[in-house]
Parts: structure tokens; sequence; C-alpha cells
């Protein structure tokens, strides 16, 4: 009888019960440890991670913290494809020139956000032009002509 039994028991007796000694000895003994319960999945597992191109520019947009599983930062991944199919440009300098293309509206009182500047960048190259170009270009035509609206 171990020292924890031998007081639930004493207990009991004081209180007149030892079958409601025994009773609770059997409940307070020590479980077998079980397996861990399987952690739950996210819903969304995240595609991305905190050094992906579309990930900062979410992050810039939101003005702060962006979850890495916020579908927004899908929008972001897909504006930046559709932009590098038509442009010279990688991602990362993609990503930088909208920044500074928002920067430069902003300082001119016009709203506007990396996304939509990725996407007006995008839909502004026709499909039939051959070849990718030089995005520097469009993204600064883009710009005077949102300042002239």
């Amino acid at each position: 009888m171990t020292a924890m039994s031998a007081c639930v028991i004493e207990e009991a007796e004081r209180r007149g019960t030892s079958e409601d000694a025994e009773q609770q000895e059997v409940e307070e003994s020590p479980k077998p440890p079980s397996s861990p319960a399987p952690e739950p999945e996210p819903e969304h597992e995240a595609k991305w991670t905190e050094d992906d191109v579309e990930y900062k520019l979410a992050v810039v947009d939101e003005g702060g913290y962006v979850p890495l599983d916020d579908p927004v930062i899908g929008d972001y991944a897909r504006a930046l494809d559709a932009a590098e199919e038509k442009c010279t440009q990688g991602r990362e300098e993609l990503g930088d020139i909208s920044v500074r293309s928002v920067q430069l509206l902003d300082e001119r009182g016009v709203a506007a956000t990396g996304l939509s500047i990725l996407e007006g960048i995008a839909e502004s190259i026709p499909g039939e032009v051959e070849g990718p170009m030089d995005c520097r270009d469009v993204a600064a035509s883009l710009v005077a002509l949102m300042s002239e609206g």
C-alpha cells in the first residue's frame, strides 16, 4: 500500500466509510499514459513564407501583419505570375516596382495598392505583344495615367 493509499483510507475511516476510500483509491490511481491526440489540421495550410514577395506585398498593402494562410496572398501571387509572364523583371523587382509606384501615387494624393499596380501592369500589356517587356516603363505610364485622373 502506498503512502497516498494509506492517507486516503485513513481519511475515509475518519468519515466512517472504508468502501469509499477503496473506490477513491481506484479513482486516484495513476492512469497509464495515453498516446497524444492528433493535432487538428489547420483550415488553410500556409503556402507562403515571410520571405515570399507576395507575402511582403500583402503586408505593405495591409499596413502590418498578415497571416501566412490569408487567401489575399494568393491574389498577389496571381498578379505577380501574370506580370512576370509579360515582363523582363522577376518577382522581386516587380514587387519593388509596385511599391515605388504606390509611393509615387501617394505623394500625388492618389490611393493605390501594390496589387492594383501589378494587375494594371499585366492588363496594360496586350497578349499579342511578342516577348516580355521592360515593365518599369509600363509602371511609369500607369502612374502618370492614374495621377491625371
